[in-house]
């Protein structure tokens, strides 16, 4: 009878849910933040490479940052994500599509070295979700079976006589054991008949497995919450997108390619000389050249390339426009190594000069690079 007595007055120990969901969320953002500082394009005159250290969850020390910085466009941002919820892993995915989201509406920024990381970055933190549980005897320290037992007058136990307890358990205390005191009689009533082996391990059960079991439960409860989060919807989704745009880019080549036949019948039927035709484009599409659909008549900031077309043969070289310089030099390798030769290597706050202009010869509709350029970091 003692054992069940024991057993059931240990269950006024309450249990608490503790979970790793707001230091996570602190760290994706912060992972964000340091991954707008690698913008050149956005915030380089503002970050300039910069990076946010703050060890523990403390966004005054991203608001610190922000404002030194001048960068209110991102601290804006931070604030309305720091209020997104993080109490299950499904939360935290959430607010990391959220942010993916805001990221990609600047198109360049999957081409940034630095995205990949960060993508790989944010989803480990996000699959990072832990919750436990932890046993509280109501004054805020987690106290095992020994400690709670040791709390308990044995007057409330071993008394048969029918003293009165002088006890100082609280009022809550006092209510749960008493139910617990009448549930022990149910239980022992109930297997007053079964085996000894059986009243030790069915009727007593441990305080510890107990809570183990709880843990566990609670750890597949929050891998369901995960499994649940179906990607397949997005990423059909996103195929949709894809082929519609190739679609819109196969109708563009369509006409781009008709008015270019009708531009060659107007030179063929035109017995003038050829002059010089100024024209641009943002990178040898082709890999070793130009093709007909990358060149256009405007700079808009992103044509890196100034060609100078004179019949079949063209020259080229970088053009000065700073943005088209600053725009090159946000990844200098996919933009430039496939038409010309590095002098030396970028650094930073440099600009690009063409040290050799590049040639040009035309196959078929496109331009193919006959000599490399030759150009210089300074």
């Amino acid at each position: 009878m003692r054992k069940y007595i024991l057993a059931l007055v240990l269950f006024p120990s309450l249990l608490f849910a503790e979970n790793n969901g707001d230091s996570l969320k602190f760290e994706i953002i912060k992972a964000t933040v340091n991954f707008y500082t690698t913008d050149s394009i956005a915030y380089y005159k503002y970050l300039n490479g910069k990076l946010l250290n703050c060890t523990t969850v403390d966004y005054n020390c991203i608001t610190l940052f922000c404002n030194t910085n001048d960068v209110g466009s991102i601290l804006k941002k931070v604030e309305d994500w720091k209020k997104e919820p993080s109490n299950s892993a499904g939360d935290l995915l959430k607010l990391s599509k959220k942010i993916t989201d805001e990221l990609l509406k600047k198109d360049y920024r999957k081409k940034l070295d630095s995205f990949q990381k960060y993508i790989e970055t944010v989803g480990k933190l996000s699959r990072s979700f832990t919750e436990t549980k932890v046993e509280n005897d109501g004054g805020g320290e987690t106290t095992d079976k020994k400690d709670i037992k040791s709390e308990v007058p044995s007057t409330s136990i071993d008394d048969d006589k029918g003293n009165n307890s002088k006890s100082s358990i609280p009022l809550i205390a006092l209510i749960l054991g008493g139910l617990g005191f009448i549930i022990s009689i149910v239980n022992f009533l109930r297997t007053k008949n079964s085996s000894s082996v059986e009243k030790e391990g069915k009727s007593n059960p441990d305080y510890h497995i107990l809570k183990d079991d709880i843990i566990k439960l609670n750890s597949k409860l929050a891998q369901k919450q995960m499994q649940t989060v179906d990607l397949k919807p997005l990423e059909d989704k996103i195929k949709i997108l894809e082929g519609r745009i190739s679609n819109i880019e196969n109708q563009a080549r369509t006409v781009e390619l008709q008015v270019e036949k009708k531009v060659i019948a107007n030179k063929q039927s035109n017995e003038q000389p050829s002059s010089i035709n100024s024209v641009f484009a943002k990178l040898p599409d082709t890999g070793n050249g130009f093709s007909q659909s990358i060149i256009s008549n405007n700079q808009n900031g992103e044509q890196i390339y100034e060609i100078e077309i004179n019949g079949d043969k063209a020259t080229f070289s970088i053009s000065d426009d700073p943005n088209a310089q600053k725009y090159a030099l946000s990844d200098f390798n996919y933009y430039l190594s496939n038409a010309c030769d590095f002098l030396n290597q970028p650094v930073k706050n440099c600009r690009i000069y063409t040290i050799e202009k590049g040639s040009l010869i035309k196959s078929g509709s496109n331009w193919a690079v006959q000599n490399k350029a030759k150009i210089e970091f300074k």
